[in-house]
C-alpha cells in the first residue's frame, strides 16, 4: 500500500511523543503547577470524561467503550479514504491522538492533561499533545473538504 510507512511513522511518532510527555507530566507535575508564561501553566489533571468534561459522571467503562467505537468508525473512514487514493495523514493524526488518549483511559483510569492556557481567572480546558494532533488532523480534514468539495478527492 502506498504511503504505508509514512502513516505508520506518523502514528507511532505522535503516540510516542504524547505518551512521553504524559509520563513526564505525571512524574514532575504531581506536586505543583509550573507557570511558564503569563497565559500558560503546566498543570496536571486526569480527565475521566470526554472532551471538555462531556459525559462527566458517566461510568468509566462506558466512556472508554464510546471512545473505542468512535476510533473504529474513524479507522474505517480512513481506510475507505485511503482506498480512494486520498493521502490520509490528517486521519492518521486524529487516530494517533485518539488511541493515545484511549490508552490513558484504559491504563491510567483517565486522560492525562497538563497544558493550561488562561487569561486572568478564565481557563481554557486543560489538554495534551494528543488533543493537539486530533484538532490539527480534523482541521486538515475540514480544509481538504473546503478545498475539494468532496472528501473522496485528493
Amino acid at each position: 500500500m502506498k504511503h504505508k510507512s509514512i502513516y505508520a511513522n506518523i502514528f507511532t511518532g505522535a503516540f510516542f511523543v504524547d505518551q512521553l510527555s504524559k509520563l513526564l507530566a505525571v512524574r514532575y507535575l504531581a506536586e505543583a503547577d509550573v507557570p511558564l508564561l503569563s497565559f500558560l501553566s503546566l498543570s496536571l489533571s486526569f480527565n475521566r470524561a470526554m472532551s471538555w468534561g462531556i459525559l462527566n459522571g458517566v461510568m468509566h467503562l462506558s466512556v472508554a467503550t464510546l471512545h473505542a467505537v468512535v476510533l473504529v468508525l474513524l479507522g474505517a473512514f480512513a481506510y475507505a479514504q485511503h482506498r480512494k487514493g486520498v493521502f490520509i495523514v490528517p486521519e492518521i493524526m486524529v487516530l494517533a491522538g485518539g488511541f493515545s488518549n484511549l490508552f490513558d483511559r484504559v491504563y491510567r483510569d483517565g486522560v492525562v492533561d497538563y497544558l493550561d492556557f488562561y487569561v486572568g481567572a478564565w481557563h481554557w480546558p486543560t489538554f495534551n499533545v494528543a488533543d493537539m494532533f486530533v484538532v490539527l488532523g480534523f482541521g486538515m480534514i475540514f480544509w481538504r473538504v473546503l478545498r475539494h468539495g468532496n472528501v473522496g478527492q485528493s
